[in-house]
């Protein structure tokens, strides 16, 4: 599943889009087995890093929107503290940057609360990119 969510994160963000319309539609349709869903969890997260890298926002857009769907068929902390980081981001890059800082700084808390120091050091890395690259 890794190598599956590294290769679709670098195809299209077009067929992304459409790649996770689908697999939210089979994980909420309950036509993915339990272990598997943390990894297309992961994979529709990946999607999403790499629309907001790109700032391809309107992909970007439908596939948060996408996973809000998915969000609520999961208790997974990582899956839902990285969603709210990406809704944090997507939040500074379409101009809301007080709110998306604060958005993303709490999930970046979250995650190092529960035990994920390591993810909680990149995203606030990228965060900080992100606010000095807007400020620009």
């Amino acid at each position: 599943m890794t190598i599956f969510a590294n290769v679709v994160a670098k195809l299209p963000t077009e067929f992304q889009a459409t790649m996770n319309d689908q697999l939210v539609r089979k994980l909420t349709d309950k036509l993915v087995i339990k272990q598997n869903t943390v990894a297309l969890g992961t994979a529709l997260l990946n999607i999403i890093d790499s629309q907001l890298e790109v700032q391809d926002m309107k992909n970007a857009k439908v596939s948060l929107e996408n996973f809000k769907h998915f969000y609520q068929h999961t208790d997974n902390y990582l899956l839902r503290g990285r969603y709210h980081y990406f809704t944090g981001i997507f939040k500074i890059l379409t101009g809301e940057i007080e709110l998306g800082q604060r958005t993303a700084q709490t999930a970046i808390n979250r995650l190092e609360l529960f035990g994920n120091p390591e993810l909680s050091v990149v995203h606030e890395r990228y965060l900080q990119e992100v606010l000095n690259n807007t400020h620009q």
